[in-house]
């Protein structure tokens, strides 16, 4: 009896285990099979080395959809791969370690690294891979002075790019291998609408100026060399949330953010702040500034911010920084932090604020840690008056110059309340200067939608700035043509809610059959023509009659997805520009006039003995501006430097240029003379200075002469460094001929060589 009993307790612990283990074993299978998986087929598109023993991953669930990530390293974890899949796609892989060597100059041409990447990406998808067309304007911006060739890859349906479908590659220029990938939307199912009857692209282009798609604001940048902040207008245009919708003229709202994006709180409060360091100010260098003149104690600023937000006395102040803004040195602010008292067990829970320290004005606020309840109370509009109370009551003077960013015009009567638990609804005003938009000034407002207090709080504010006047400045319509002849402007598919239609807030004219034209001839137009030049005053909007409609409902997504594309007109090409509004030159992001960017085509090297070197020397990122390399022309001066220097493309003024040049050592500011000539003694100095070799060479006494015609003591090492390391040659007969002007190509082969052999041999 006895004996029976062991049996059956053992039985019963047996299939006790059995149906625990039963319970689990399905999760962890799929688990498994799913990691299996995604192993075998990463292993069939990249290669993993046999050195890389080391495996780990980790696996990401979004919504049902499993992404695993997969990483392969050696023993010393100096050389890694990295793969990402989700579903059946590889959508994101890299490769690094000592074995990709970065070259200056290029071992595999262009041409062949642009097989490579579609190569790989046919084995990621095949078929999608066979739709991918290459966007020149986004290839090649970056990565062949780093070793790599970079190139952006956009689907195409219908005849029309779909640019929110992308693939990005980048291949070494030394072994041509694909050293990163990272596909955007690999794998979701879209359905893309027939491209039929649609409007002009002159009627387009009247819709997106009536919408506000091309805008004159005021830009700004801090200089550091000469500490001022700088305000300079320029057109800008949207270029990722508006489009119009190429069968109506309707206003469409893309996916994916745009106009109005709320600014970082974070990044806000810190440069309301300034930033003094990690480890702040000495007790006796605060000290001596609280004696300045007209500036507020630590105990006063932190009145005033318990002034407008009373919680932050039930808080411990756990750290005050008083310091200068980075932009203006006379501006100094209080940065404090607050943190929960232990006894409430709110571990990380607390607030910071900025207080000016010369009128007491608490300009960024923001609480983290736990919310009190989590559940919604409050819609959009109702955040929003909370919001707009608070920033009138914290800056009445500056919240009254601003007007709400694009995305809180929606939300007026917006009285839905958000159906899962968020930390706080975002709101950004912006500066408005005689009715010109100024961004970087701005108040920001977060809402916490279960009990309406203000979670963060910034204002980003100069006082200082001085703006110029506008008279003069070119129509929106004319910076619109400049725009559509760099990027382009024409038809292409957009992602957008509901297909768009729920975006869609207006048409032009009284009906799309007005305008209509057949597909191909609008899908063909693009360029300058899209937008037509007029007489006046700059404005911020076109004069073509605009009737609204009541929205439409939006359609049910395909498969689920929210957002589906729609047939739109828009921006074909990216741009990293804006226009000027007075020459209409395109500028950078600091106002100056940027250089074009674009590689040439040489169209005259064709045969030439130096065609070879001249091309390397191209797929290598080091060129002559213009379409023509004229390599039989003399070389002059500052064109030497910016080929060698690789900065034919950079925005360099010739000043700031030389001025970089006498810094590194390359040119000495007193032989600076930028259409000079370049003799051949001049080159083989600059060959001596650009590898660190100027002291060696300046000392003539240890140096034989290489050369039949020898070079006087001033060259005499420099000609012996440049002929020692075979960077320059003489002539047939034993000469350097030393003051001979370089041609272009002797040049191009100098440049090469000086590489070479600055790159190791």
């Amino acid at each position: 009896m006895k004996k029976e009993v062991i049996v059956r307790a053992i039985f019963c612990a047996a299939m006790a285990l059995l149906l625990a283990i039963g319970t689990v074993a399905p999760a962890a299978a799929a688990e498994n099979a799913g990691l299996e998986n995604a192993i075998l087929k990463a292993k069939g598109i990249i290669a993993v080395p046999a050195e890389l023993t080391e495996f780990s991953y980790d696996i990401y669930d979004n919504q049902g959809t499993p992404t695993y990530n997969l990483r392969w390293n050696d023993k010393e974890y100096r050389s890694s791969i990295f793969a990402a899949f989700t579903g059946d796609s590889l959508t994101s892989f890299y490769r690094s370690g000592p074995e990709q060597r970065s070259g200056a100059l290029a071992v595999v041409s262009r041409a062949r690294a642009l097989e490579s990447a579609r190569a790989f990406l046919a084995k990621c998808d095949a078929a999608m891979a066979a739709k991918m067309k290459e966007d020149a304007q986004g290839s090649g911006t970056r990565g062949s002075l780093g070793g790599s060739y970079y190139f952006n890859f956009v689907l195409e349906e219908n005849g029309l790019p779909a640019d929110f479908v992308s693939a990005s590659v980048s291949v070494s220029n030394a072994t041509g291998e694909v050293l990163t990938y990272n596909w955007q939307n690999l794998g979701q199912k879209y359905e893309y609408p027939a491209v039929g009857k649609v409007i002009t692209p002159q009627k387009a282009m009247e819709a997106y100026l009536s919408y506000g798609g091309i805008k004159l604001e005021y830009m700004s940048w801090y200089d550091w060399e000469s500490k001022e902040f700088k305000v300079f207008p320029a057109y800008v245009a949207n270029d990722r949330s508006l489009a119009v919708e190429a069968a109506t003229g309707a206003k469409v709202v893309q996916g994916g953010g745009g106009y109005g994006t709320p600014t970082s709180v974070a990044n806000a409060e810190a440069r309301a702040a300034g930033d003094t360091g990690e480890a702040g100010l000495t007790e006796a260098e605060i000290a001596g500034l609280e004696k300045l003149a007209g500036l507020i104690s630590k105990e006063a600023a932190q009145e005033a911010v318990a002034k407008h937000f009373p919680e932050s006395a039930a808080l411990k102040l756990s750290n005050a920084r008083l310091g200068a803004a980075y932009d203006d040195k006379d501006q100094y602010y209080w940065a404090l932090r607050f943190e929960a008292p232990a006894a409430e067990g709110k571990t990380g829970a607390g607030a910071s604020a900025s207080v000016d320290a010369a009128t007491g004005e608490v300009t960024a606020w923001s609480r983290y840690g736990e919310r009190g309840s989590t559940a919604n109370k409050l819609s959009r509009a109702d955040a929003y008056k909370i919001a707009t109370d608070a920033a009138g009551r914290l800056a009445p003077a500056k919240f009254a110059q601003t007007v709400p960013g694009e995305d809180e015009k929606a939300l007026l009567a917006d009285k839905i309340i958000a159906p899962e638990p968020v930390y706080g609804y975002y709101y950004s005003f912006y500066r408005q200067v005689s009715g010109t938009p100024f961004r970087t000034d701005y108040i920001t407002v977060a809402v916490d939608p279960a009990s309406g207090a203000i979670t963060s709080y910034s204002c980003g504010w100069h006082g200082k700035a001085k703006f110029p006047d506008l008279k003069g400045a070119i129509t929106p319509a004319e910076a619109a043509a400049i725009y559509a002849d760099k990027a382009g402007f024409g038809m292409k598919y957009v992602l957008a809610e509901g297909g768009g239609r729920a975006a869609a807030i207006g048409e032009v004219g009284s009906g799309a059959a007005d305008a209509a034209v057949s597909a191909p001839a609008a899908a063909g137009a693009a360029g300058g023509t899209a937008a037509s030049a007029s007489s006046g005053g700059a404005s911020t909007s076109a004069s073509a009659p605009v009737a609204v409609r009541p929205p439409v409902a939006p359609a049910p997504g395909a498969q689920g997805n929210a957002l589906q594309p729609l047939v739109a007109y828009h921006w074909l090409g990216a741009f990293d520009f804006w226009v000027e509004p007075f020459t209409g030159k395109l500028i950078d992001t600091t106002g100056k006039e940027r250089a074009d960017r674009t590689p040439p085509s040489y169209d005259d090297i064709s045969g030439h003995w130096a065609e070879d070197v001249i091309s390397i020397l191209l797929d290598s990122g080091y060129y002559t501006e213009g379409g023509s390399f004229e390599p039989n022309a003399p070389m002059r001066q500052e064109k030497f430097f910016r080929f060698l220097y690789a900065t034919p493309k950079s925005d360099m003024t010739s000043a700031e240029f030389y001025k970089m040049l006498d810094k590194e050592g390359a040119l000495p500011k007193e032989e600076a003379n930028p259409e000079q000539e370049l003799s051949r003694y001049d080159a083989a100095k600059s060959v001596a200075r650009y590898l660190k070799m100027q002291a060696l060479a300046e000392r003539p006494e240890i140096f034989r002469d290489p050369f039949k015609d020898a070079a006087p003591d001033a060259y005499k090492g420099y000609v012996a460094v440049a002929k020692a390391l075979e960077v320059m040659k003489g002539d047939t007969a034993g000469n350097f001929n030393g003051g001979k002007t370089l041609t272009n190509a002797e040049a191009a082969m100098v440049v090469y060589n000086l590489l070479r052999v600055g790159a190791g041999g």
